[in-house]
């Protein structure tokens, strides 16, 4: 019927209409990223087939411009924020490339999900690391240069206090059961927590907000205080240890801070872009995980 048949046209348009707007709004927020950095060379995006789950997102050179090859991802908000939030950055490097790459992808996931891509944020295996989203927003880390070069301590004048702050992420069981601290199936951070609580080592998990589990890790005294980044410039340890890949931009602030990092092993060991130029026993001191 007439009727039927327009009706049955009409999700199909607004689909349509819905996913312009979508790659629209990728577009304007990376222009928006990109133009306190100097002139932006033109740039659209197109929607593209491909594995269905796969975290790839796709930068083909087109003359003096560039398209965005973006996967389905209207069903699921993660996605939309990872690729809003990650565009400019694997954008921003494919324009300092030579005109004679013509083509990228990157694994706009942190690492974790599936991805056919050739580069990535954070790998443990065949990807290629690049510099990532928080590195790009915060210009490679100059406020915490300044910070560093302004306020950290001399060696002889920092505390020896070893104090860990960060969130309960990661893969693995959030029980708070002390009798498990020891079990490998419990989350990497919260084994952490639990055992160095009642020793002279401050490893907490910092202010949860909305966490779910908020109160009741509070309550077993798992959450510490807000503790700013540049008060690890006035102590000589400090611990990093991996969420869900790693801990992004932690091990980068406390080099720069002058700290002796305690580096703690995770089991898929992921890696960032210049964990390839730093030297155990002279960067950092690994340390194995908890078991």
């Amino acid at each position: 019927m007439p009727g039927q048949s327009q009706h049955s046209k009409r999700p199909g348009l607004i689909d349509r209409l819905k996913e312009r707007h979508r790659l629209a709004q990728v577009v304007r927020k990376t222009f928006r990223k990109l133009a306190p950095l100097g002139p932006v060379p033109e740039v659209d995006a197109a929607a593209v087939g491909g594995p269905a789950g796969a975290c790839e997102l796709t930068i083909r050179r087109e003359g003096r411009g560039f398209r965005l090859l973006l996967p389905n991802f209207r069903a699921h908000r993660h996605s939309r924020t990872c690729i809003n939030r990650n565009a400019p950055t694997y954008l921003w490097w494919m324009i300092q490339a030579g005109p004679e790459v013509t083509e990228s992808a990157g694994n706009y996931s942190d690492g974790d999900l599936p991805s056919l891509a050739r580069f990535s944020f954070s790998s443990c295996g065949a990807a290629i690391p690049v510099p990532d989203f928080h590195f790009f927003r915060d210009r490679g880390y100059a406020e915490m240069r300044r910070v560093a070069e302004e306020t950290a301590l001399p060696w002889e004048a920092r505390s020896t206090e070893v104090v860990w702050r960060g969130g309960p992420n990661g893969y693995g069981s959030l029980s708070t059961d002390p009798a498990l601290a020891g079990n490998p199936r419990l989350l990497q951070r919260m084994a952490l927590v639990q055992r160095c609580k009642g020793t002279p080592i401050e490893a907490r998990f910092a202010p949860l907000g909305d966490n779910k589990h908020a109160q009741v890790m509070e309550a077993e005294g798992l959450v510490g205080d807000v503790l700013p980044n540049a008060s690890w410039g006035g102590r000589k340890l400090a611990l990093d240890i991996d969420g869900f890949t790693n801990a992004w931009g932690n091990l980068f602030h406390r080099l720069l801070l002058g700290c002796c990092v305690l580096k703690v092993e995770s089991g898929l060991s992921y890696r960032q872009w210049y964990y390839g130029d730093m030297e155990p026993g002279r960067h950092f001191i690994p340390l194995c995980g908890p078991t």
